[in-house]
């Protein structure tokens, strides 16, 4: 198999629902996602992220265009290879599927024998990705009873008796709070290493797509907005839709010019994210700035920091910060 070779490759596909009012779900959606990735699909609710989950299984059916797997087209798929593609690459639903009468490692044995697990490797296969995922010691406990994040865990842990090759997650984050978005991300990220996953992540968070992906897209009402490398997403995004899920506290530019000011965001990394560029900024320019709102983050284990920031008042004032913020190397863009 050559280098890079898509896992899958969706060209212009849309989805239509109808039975009713006409609904173009998605829009001529065209990407891929590659052996090993962490690709995050990320949106408001609206968006068409679980439409287009459905989609990567043959769940649902596209209207238009073509998915492949592998190089070869779901549509020409049997229903044998349909189930084994289920398998391979197992979605993870934000209702998880559990069976909430039965006990962590009672769901993990019925999994197990839906997966034809041999009897004589079942026992030591459950235990193993219990510990994996961190839920030993929950394995009698029933899953109704279990904290959200190690509900999630155990639908994560069914899945990998499969042993798949991809996982997807519909907003299977959805009920989670932050501290337990931050554990089973950092689970998750050990078991893509572990089992040599990849996997396809649709969230409507963006600390999601910061502490796991490399590669992302924006959806926007079924439109792709916006595709490529996180950092670069996230650094210099050019859709509304990104700009609104990555700027500080996600709150909306306008309140920042709304006095007649006129502001700038600045994003730095690396290096950038080390030198005290504000601290530094009088002493070589003169000129001072107020700082409207900030945030710091590691992204893939890079720093990265952004800041909106007032200008001065004078434009030649206000030209000479934005050029002396250029010249660090630190990313710039006014506020409209």
């Amino acid at each position: 198999m050559e280098e890079n070779y898509p896992v899958f490759e969706f060209k212009k596909v849309t989805k239509v629902y109808e039975g009713g009012p006409l609904v173009k779900a998605l829009d001529s959606l065209s990407f891929r996602v590659y052996e090993g990735d962490t690709f995050g699909i990320i949106g408001e609710k609206g968006a068409g992220k679980s439409t287009l989950i459905r989609l990567f299984t043959r769940i649902e059916e596209s209207t238009f265009g073509s998915i492949r797997f592998r190089g070869k087209k779901l549509s020409e798929m049997s229903p044998e290879e349909i189930r084994e593609l289920r398998r391979r690459a197992a979605t993870i639903i934000s209702s998880l599927g559990l069976m909430g009468h039965c006990t962590v490692r009672q769901n993990l044995e019925l999994a197990a024998k839906l997966f034809k697990v041999s009897p004589t490797d079942e026992a030591n296969l459950i235990s193993e990705v219990m510990e994996k995922c961190g839920i030993s010691a929950f394995e009698n406990v029933l899953t109704h009873e279990l904290s959200p994040a190690d509900r999630v865990l155990t639908a994560v842990a069914r899945a990998l008796l499969g042993k798949p090759e991809c996982l997807i997650f519909d907003e299977a984050d959805a009920q989670l709070s932050d501290d337990e978005t931050d554990r089973v991300a950092e689970i998750i990220k050990k078991l893509k290493e572990e089992y040599s996953l990849t996997l396809i992540i649709a969230t409507g968070k963006m600390q999601i797509v910061e502490s796991l992906c490399n590669h992302a897209m924006v959806l926007e009402t079924g439109h792709l907005v916006e595709c490529g490398g996180v950092l670069d997403i996230i650094k210099s995004p050019s859709s509304a839709a990104a700009k609104k899920l990555v700027y500080p506290e996600n709150t909306p530019l306008e309140q920042y010019d709304s006095q007649g000011k006129r502001c700038v965001r600045i994003a730095f990394d690396g290096t950038a994210a080390k030198e005290p560029v504000i601290a530094a900024l009088v002493e070589e320019t003169g000129e001072k700035v107020s700082i409207l709102c900030a945030n710091t983050k590691s992204i893939g284990g890079v720093g990265f920091g952004q800041m909106i920031v007032e200008l001065p008042d004078d434009t030649i004032g206000a030209q000479k910060v934005i050029n002396y913020f250029k010249q660090k190397g630190v990313f710039v863009e006014v506020v409209k």
